[in-house]
């Protein structure tokens, strides 16, 4: 990773990916980020800016969603509830009951990016321990249903993937899973168990898809790329 500066454009941050096989660019606050194939020469930064310049100054600055009292947040295993309290005591977090609960003194500007901060990154680590226990439960109880064998799974924060399965069989799932209903989950889980036997994408991977899901699994990888979730929105750019 290395950063360029352009006089139109500010500051670009360069991101070598070995899974990418074309140039991906996203306006971020301050910066935008090119996600660029591994044997990108740097040397051809400039030709390639102002080639694509024009695309770039029109991509738009995200904007982030902040948690306020009224936000409505849930996962796939647990809500998250914020309640207020008078006594002039610290804010802090518990977690219990399928309940990620925040309590805030009423004085609390919950606009404060560090109060966001501390609110979205608790919910993260939450969002991780139990993608790694359900997970890694699920994947155990496909590849026992089909009889097919992994070496272990891997949790993650990725925004990009949903998961991915490397040549050892190692299992890696984005947190960010929980946000989807279960029947998306079951497929993310069925997706990565089916590259355990076909790595690519091609007919005997999709037809092999097709028997673990008992149904067209293209379809359900269309509709899983237009699900919407207003929970996952707060974390987005978190």
């Amino acid at each position: 990773m290395y950063e360029y500066a352009d006089n139109d454009l500010g500051k670009i941050i360069i991101v070598p990916d070995k899974r990418v096989r074309n140039i991906i660019a996203r306006k971020k606050v301050g910066y935008i980020q090119m996600t660029v194939p591994l044997g990108f020469s740097e040397g051809d930064l400039p030709r390639v800016l102002q080639r694509i310049k024009p695309r770039l100054l029109q991509l738009h600055t995200p904007v982030h969603k902040i948690i306020t009292d009224e936000s409505v947040i849930h996962t796939h295993t647990f809500t998250i509830h914020i309640y207020r309290h008078e006594r002039p005591a610290k804010a802090f977090a518990s977690f219990k009951n399928e309940c990620l609960a925040f309590s805030l003194p009423q004085d609390t500007d919950m606009a404060q990016p560090g109060i966001q901060h501390w609110m979205k990154e608790t919910i993260i680590a939450v969002l991780r321990k139990e993608a790694r226990r359900l997970l890694t439960q699920k994947t155990a109880f496909f590849a026992d249903k089909f009889g097919l064998h992994y070496h272990q799974v891997k949790i993650n924060r990725s925004k990009t993937r949903w998961g991915s399965c490397s040549t050892k069989k190692n299992i890696n799932y984005s947190l960010f899973l929980l946000f989807l209903p279960e029947k998306y989950i079951d497929y993310v889980v069925l997706h990565e168990l089916a590259h355990t036997v076909e790595m690519n994408h091609g007919k005997k991977f999709w037809t092999l898809l097709d028997a673990l899901c008992g149904c067209p699994a293209k379809e359900l990888s269309k509709s899983i790329k237009n699900f919407h979730s207003e929970s996952y929105d707060y974390f987005r750019d978190a």
